[in-house]
C-alpha cells in the first residue's frame, strides 16, 4: 500500500486508546510512534524524541511529569501538539493551549476541557481527512499531466499557509480580547 493511501488510512486516536496509567518517556514515544505511524514519510523519522517533549515542558506548554511519568491529559496535548509542530512555533502552540486553560479551573475541570479538546481535534482531523481523500480521489482521476500533480501541490502549500496565517491572527485576536 502508498504511503498515500497510508495516510488516508488515519482513523484518528480515540479518547478511549488514551493508557490510563501513567508512562515513563520511552513508553510514551513508542506510543506516539504506533499512533502515528501512518504519518511517516520514511521509516527512520522520529515522530516525537525526548527533546520535543522536554522542549514543550520547558515551555509550560504541558505540565512537567510526576515522579518521570506523563498521564492521559498530557499524552492528548502531546497528540494535539504533534498536529500542530509542523505548523505553529512552540510560543503559538503554548498561546493555542493558555487561551482554552486561562481559566480558574479545578484539576478535575481542566483534565475534562483537555479531553473535550481532545476529542473535537480528532473529529475535525478525521473529517478533514475524509475531505482531502475525495480532493484527491477527483484529482487524480481528472490530473492528465506533470503540471496538475504540481498545481495540486501547490495548492495545498498554499491552503496550508493561509491557513496557518489565518489561525495565527485568529489566536492573536483572542490573546486581545482575554487581555
Amino acid at each position: 500500500m502508498s504511503k498515500i493511501n497510508n495516510f488516508f488510512q488515519y482513523k484518528g486516536i480515540p479518547v478511549e486508546d488514551i493508557p490510563k496509567i501513567p508512562l515513563y518517556m520511552d513508553q510514551l514515544l513508542g506510543l506516539f510512534d504506533q499512533y502515528f505511524y501512518n504519518f511517516r514519510r520514511d521509516d527512520d523519522e522520529k515522530i516525537m524524541t525526548k527533546t520535543m517533549v522536554n522542549n514543550y515542558v520547558k515551555a509550560k506548554v504541558i505540565d512537567p511529569p510526576i515522579k518521570k511519568k506523563y498521564g492521559k491529559e498530557q499524552l492528548m496535548m502531546l497528540t494535539i501538539i504533534y498536529q500542530l509542530k509542523n505548523i505553529l512555533p512552540i510560543n503559538d502552540i503554548k498561546s493555542f493551549f493558555d487561551l482554552y486553560d486561562a481559566h480558574s479551573f479545578t484539576e478535575k475541570e481542566r483534565n475534562k476541557k483537555i479531553e473535550e479538546y481532545f476529542k473535537i481535534f480528532n473529529i475535525v482531523e478525521a473529517e478533514h481527512i475524509q475531505h482531502l481523500e475525495r480532493r484527491y480521489e477527483n484529482f487524480k482521476a481528472t490530473m492528465t499531466t506533470e503540471n496538475d500533480k504540481k498545481a495540486l501541490v501547490a495548492r495545498l502549500l498554499v491552503e496550508a499557509d493561509l491557513n496557518k496565517r489565518l489561525a495565527q491572527l485568529i489566536i492573536d485576536e483572542e490573546i486581545q480580547n482575554n487581555m
